[in-house]
C-alpha cells in the first residue's frame, strides 16, 4: 500500500500552527502489516511574531527643547510609539519607528535604527538632545540593548551613536519541529518520546514563505494498527513550545506506505 495525504489547515477553523484533520471513512489499514510515514513537503509562512502586544511593543523616544518661554529652561516631549505586532527585522522595525514617530508629530529624521552584521549589535543614531528610552514592554532587550536611557548631550545638530551591549536576539526560534500525531520513532532533546517527522531552520526573513522539501524523506513507523481516524499537525519550536505562524495556512503532503 502507498498513498499521499493532503493536509490543509485552511480546511479547518482554529489554530493552523496545531490542526486535526478527520477521516470519514477512516483509512483502513492492515493488521498483518506495518506502516510507516514521512514528510514529502510543506509550505507555511514565516510569520512567527517577534513584537508581541503587552510583551516587547513600546519604545519611548524623548525630544529636549528649549522653552519658548524661556532660554533657560527646557521641556520634554515624550513620543510612547508602540509597534503592532508582527514578525519584524531591524530594517521594519527602523522603518516602523520612523513612521510613528512622524505620526505623532516627531522629527524621523533624527533616528535610525540599523544592523552592524559585523559584531552582530544593533545600533541607535540619534541627534538634537533626543533621548531612547527602553522600559519594561520595550523592544530593547530584543536588540541587545541592557540601559534603559539612551541620550545625547547636547541640542546642536550633532550625531550620537550607541550600539546594543548584546548580540541582536531577534527571533526565539532557532529550529521548527514538524510534528505528526500518528508517527513515532523520534526522541525529545529531554529524552522524551516524540512526534517529529522533519525538522528545519527559517531560512528566508519574515513574512516570506517557506517551503520545505526534505531531499530524502525520512520513514516514521505509525502508531494506528487498523485504520487511521484522524491526523494532528503541530508545529513547536526547538524547546517543544508550540509555534505562533499568526494563523497563516500550512500546507502538508505525507507519504504513508507499507514498511
Amino acid at each position: 500500500m502507498q498513498t499521499t495525504l493532503l493536509l490543509d489547515s485552511s480546511q479547518i477553523t482554529g489554530n493552523s500552527a496545531n490542526f486535526t484533520v478527520n477521516y470519514n471513512p477512516p483509512i483502513e489499514l492492515d493488521p498483518a502489516k506495518q506502516y510507516e510515514i514521512g514528510l514529502i513537503s510543506c509550505t507555511c509562512w514565516n510569520a512567527m511574531p517577534n513584537i508581541k502586544i503587552g510583551v516587547n511593543d513600546e519604545i519611548l523616544i524623548v525630544n529636549v527643547k528649549q522653552s519658548p518661554t524661556s532660554q533657560k529652561e527646557f521641556i520634554d516631549i515624550q513620543y510612547k510609539l508602540q509597534i503592532p505586532q508582527g514578525a519584524y527585522n531591524i530594517t521594519d522595525l527602523n522603518r516602523t519607528i520612523k513612521e510613528l514617530l512622524t505620526k505623532a508629530g516627531g522629527n524621523a529624521d533624527n533616528f535610525e535604527l540599523a544592523a552592524n552584521y559585523n559584531t552582530l549589535r544593533a545600533r541607535i543614531t540619534v541627534k538634537r538632545n533626543m533621548k531612547v528610552l527602553f522600559e519594561e514592554r520595550s523592544i530593547g532587550k530584543m536588540l541587545g540593548f541592557t540601559r534603559v536611557l539612551y541620550s545625547t548631550t547636547t541640542s546642536e545638530d550633532k550625531t550620537f551613536t550607541f550600539d546594543g551591549e548584546l548580540p541582536v536576539d531577534i527571533t526565539e526560534v532557532n529550529t521548527i519541529l514538524i510534528n505528526c500525531s500518528i508517527a513515532s520513532g523520534s526522541y525529545t532533546s529531554k529524552g522524551n518520546r516524540g512526534q517529529a517527522i522533519y525538522s528545519f531552520s527559517p531560512e528566508v526573513p519574515p513574512g516570506s514563505l517557506m517551503q520545505i522539501n526534505p531531499r530524502q524523506i525520512i520513514y516514521y513507523p505509525i502508531t494506528p494498527e487498523n485504520q487511521i481516524t484522524s491526523i494532528t499537525m503541530q508545529l513547536t519550536d526547538q524547546s517543544g513550545r508550540q509555534i505562533d505562524v499568526n494563523n497563516e495556512i500550512v500546507t502538508y503532503y505525507l507519504h504513508l506506505r507499507t514498511a
